[in-house]
Parts: C-alpha cells; sequence; structure tokens
C-alpha cells in the first residue's frame, strides 16, 4: 500500500503557507499604518488583507481536502485487503434471489418452452 510521503508534505507545506499568508494579511495593515511614511487608504488596506487572508484560508482549506482523498485512498485499499482475507461465503449459506412481487401487479405465468 503506498503511503503518499511526498503529497503528505506538500500538504503540509500548503498549510503552512496559508496559515503565514493569513496572518502576514492580518499584520500588513498595522505594519503599513505603523511605519509607513505616507498612510495608504484604509479601502486599499482592508481590501489587501481581506484578499491575503481569504486566499491563505483557501490554500489550507484545500490542504485538507487533497488530505482527505488520500486518507480515502488508504481507508479503501485497507477494505480491500479486509475483504479478500475474508473467507468466502458457503454456496449453502447464500440465500436464493427471488424477485419481490410488487403489490397490485399481476403476476404473469412463466413462458412455455416448446
Amino acid at each position: 500500500m503506498r503511503d503518499y510521503r511526498a503529497a503528505r508534505a506538500m500538504i503540509w507545506l500548503m498549510a503552512v503557507l496559508g496559515w503565514l499568508m493569513a496572518a502576514a494579511a492580518l499584520a500588513l495593515p498595522v505594519v503599513l499604518v505603523l511605519y509607513a511614511s505616507v498612510m495608504p487608504d484604509l479601502i486599499t488596506l482592508a481590501a489587501a488583507a481581506a484578499g491575503g487572508v481569504l486566499g491563505g484560508l483557501i490554500l489550507v482549506a484545500l490542504s485538507q481536502i487533497v488530505a482527505a482523498q488520500i486518507d480515502t485512498a488508504r481507508n479503501t485499499a485497507e477494505m480491500v485487503a479486509l475483504l479478500r482475507r475474508r473467507p468466502a461465503p458457503e454456496a449453502a449459506e447464500a440465500p436464493a434471489l427471488r424477485p419481490t412481487p410488487v403489490a397490485g401487479a399481476r403476476q404473469e405465468p412463466p413462458l412455455k418452452r416448446g
């Protein structure tokens, strides 16, 4: 079974970069207000911060979606392995499949071969 180490490392890196991006976007307006020689427009600061935070959170969400896909692949492989190890059911134990009559439906006689 594959363990997807490279993909897991990329997921971790993507999540860390997403959180750093969101944190930097929140800190950027504060740093600009405190240290900029020219005061930037507040609407511009708010838009830049909101865009950065949204972009960072999207990266985090995408990393979690990819992690869920990898977990699903691993769980499916484990289920297949468990099913292959399980003994096959005996033919006598399996119930015979018969069509279930529908309430109110007309039963037609079986076709005659001849």
